[in-house]
């Protein structure tokens, strides 16, 4: 049985680029999305005690459960990754900052990304290590500011949205995986 987490479980719980390329799932062939994350970026790991597929499988279910599109990599089943998605003010009904930390404050003081819009993209791998899958998560963000339209600035993540979503993922994988053989 898969349990469905609660909205509640989502907020407890260089200068080279990586580009990735994705066949949307129910796209028409041919049809590609882009997305370019930056190397440099830091990255969340979690080891989990499942096999890669079945990690991908519970990534899927959680995207879907929380509301985000999720696309796969067409030169890797165990890569996936959003779309560039837009966010202004909140995400799940939270401020930006608290996901996003752009190093730049606006003349008040504050986050710019509690003001400006916030472009993201989330980038999931799942990499078989023996027995278990490091399942390895990047944020790549960035927010547009109101008072410059043609001006971006770089944001860092605060870990709390990868946290949230690798704990609803590892659950997942707890409450489906197979019981103990006898």
């Amino acid at each position: 049985m898969i349990r469905r987490p609660t909205a509640g479980a989502l907020f407890i719980a260089a200068a080279a680029l990586l580009p990735c390329v994705a066949q949307p799932a129910g796209a028409q062939r041919g049809q590609t999305t882009i997305v370019t994350f930056r190397s440099d970026l830091p990255q969340s790991e979690r080891t989990l005690h499942a096999p890669p597929d079945q990690v991908v499988e519970a990534v899927k279910i959680v995207y879907q459960q929380v509301g985000l599109p999720l696309l796969q990599s067409s030169s890797n089943a165990q890569e996936l990754f959003t779309p560039y998605l837009q966010v202004q003010r909140q995400l799940f009904g939270r401020s930006n900052s608290e996901f996003f930390a752009c190093q730049e404050t606006d003349i008040t003081g504050g986050n710019l990304a509690d003001r400006g819009q916030v472009t993201f993209a989330v980038l999931m791998r799942a990499r078989p290590s023996g027995n278990t899958t490091v399942l390895q998560t990047q944020v790549d963000a960035r927010v547009t500011r109101r008072d410059v339209s043609s001006s971006s600035v770089e944001c860092a993540s605060t870990g709390v949205l990868e946290k949230a979503l690798i704990d609803m993922i590892e659950q997942l994988v707890r409450d489906t995986a197979p019981p103990p053989a006898p």
